[in-house]
């Protein structure tokens, strides 16, 4: 299965990533996403509409020395639980 996770806008409140590390925080988060989609699949009424205008994921706590790779994976994770539900 072929998983292509492209995010327009991400909006993140808190997260202490300097601007030079947003693409990498960004990458990471796609990452993250495609990874869970292809192991654990999605709700069938995202797979039917092919798109989310927003989703509200959970909350995440990252140590406060967490690169911006870590804070992608976390807030990947976060994302998906907001599509499974």
């Amino acid at each position: 299965m072929n998983v292509r996770v492209h995010i327009d806008r991400l909006i993140l409140e808190g997260v202490p990533v300097d601007s030079a590390r947003r693409p990498d925080l960004k990458a990471a988060v796609e990452a993250e996403i495609a990874r869970l989609v292809a192991e654990q699949g999605i709700a069938p009424e995202l797979a039917a509409q092919g798109s989310r205008a927003e989703s509200r994921g959970s909350t995440i706590r990252p140590a406060s020395d967490a690169r911006a790779e870590q804070w992608g994976r976390q807030i990947g994770r976060a994302v998906y639980e907001g599509f499974s539900r």
